[in-house]
C-alpha cells in the first residue's frame, strides 16, 4: 500500500530529526482533524509520539499521543507474553516455527514495543506439522486463521 500525502508528512514527522521533522509536524497538523485520522495514520502515532519528545516539539496532541503510546505498549507486552507460551509450547511439541511479519519487525527494529502496533502474531510451521501445530494453539486458548497455500 502507497503512503498517502498525509502519511508521508507523519512518516517525516516520526523519522527526520530538527527543523525538518517539526515542519512536517507542523505541515500535518495545519491540514488534518485528529480526530478524522486514517488507521494507517493512526498507526504511526506512536513512532510520531516518540520522536516528538526526542526532538523537544511541544503540542497539545502530546497527552494523546503518549496515550496511544502506552495503549500499544501493554497490548504489545500482553501480546508477546501469549506468544511467548504459545511458542514454548510449540518447541516442547518438536515443532519447528518461524515468526513472521510485525512481531519479527517489532523485535527486530523497533527498540521499543510501544512503537509498533500489533493486534496478531504471525508465524509459520512446516505443512507435514500442521495438524499438531493447530492443536498446539487450541491447547494454549488461541484462536487461528489458517492459510496454506494450495
Amino acid at each position: 500500500m502507497i503512503p498517502t500525502r498525509d502519511q508521508i508528512l507523519l512518516l517525516r514527522a516520526s523519522l527526520l530529526s530538527g527543523g525538518d521533522a517539526s515542519a512536517a509536524w507542523k505541515t500535518w497538523r495545519k491540514h488534518i482533524n485528529f480526530e478524522d485520522i486514517d488507521a494507517g495514520s493512526y498507526r504511526l502515532m506512536p513512532l510520531v509520539y516518540k520522536n516528538l519528545r526526542r526532538e523537544n516539539i511541544e503540542d497539545e496532541l502530546l497527552g494523546r499521543l503518549k496515550g496511544i503510546y502506552r495503549h500499544t505498549w501493554s497490548r504489545n507486552q500482553l501480546l508477546f507474553h501469549d506468544a511467548a507460551q504459545v511458542m514454548a509450547a510449540m518447541q516442547d511439541a518438536g515443532i519447528s516455527v518461524l515468526v513472521l511479519k510485525g512481531a519479527t519487525l517489532a523485535n527486530s527494529y523497533y527498540s521499543d514495543a510501544g512503537l509498533r502496533p500489533m493486534a496478531d502474531f504471525d508465524f509459520m510451521v512446516p505443512l507435514g506439522e500442521l495438524s499438531r501445530a493447530f492443536e498446539v494453539m487450541k491447547a494454549c486458548g488461541w484462536h487461528y486463521i489458517e492459510t496454506v497455500p494450495l
